[in-house]
This record gives structure tokens, sequence and C-alpha cells, in this order.
């Protein structure tokens, strides 16, 4: 059991309006969002890292890793969702599904 004040907003929307979001979202979303959850929110913070520095890993390292770390995170990005985020368009698909909260 959890306290409903826990529950992130975004997994009540998923939950309230699961039927009408599958038809919107992408297929790779909900995996995404657990991959994200089983990292602690590491992949949604180094998107939106990546994102704020202009897209290089040297200006996305202030968040306290090192760029091999980042590139290995946006692997994992492209693993469970198949966009290139080292790419603007994916970004700009990811900030259209609001991945920058």
């Amino acid at each position: 059991m959890v306290q409903f004040s826990e529950i992130l907003c975004k997994r009540l929307l998923l939950h309230f309006a699961a039927e009408d979001f599958r038809r919107v979202l992408p297929a790779w979303t909900c995996e995404f969002y657990d991959a994200d959850d089983h990292a602690g929110g590491a992949l949604v913070a180094t998107l939106r890292a990546y994102a704020v520095s202009t897209m290089t890993s040297s200006g996305c390292a202030v968040t306290g890793c090192t760029p091999d770390t980042i590139y290995a995170r946006l692997q994992r990005i492209f693993e469970h969702s198949g966009l290139q985020a080292r790419s603007y368009n994916a970004l700009t698909v990811c900030d259209r599904l609001q991945l920058q909260s």
C-alpha cells in the first residue's frame, strides 16, 4: 500500500486515462517510464540535462556524471524507446511527450 500523496502525477494520469493515452502515446512510453523508475529517474534527468547543455556530454557532466555514463544512459534510452536522444529530433519528440516535466 502506498499513500495517495506519494503517487507520482504521471502515474495517476496513466492509470486514470490509460485507454485514452494508449491511443496517442507511442508504444515505447510505458517501457521507458518503467526503466526510468527502475533507474531512480536517471534517464529523464539525463535527457533534461543533455537538452539544457545544448546536447553536449561535457555540459551535461555538471550533473556529476562522466561523459561515458551519459552516453551509456543515452544508449539505454535508445534501447527502451528506439529514439536516438543524441539527435535534436528525438529530443523534441521527448519534449512533446513532456519527459522534461
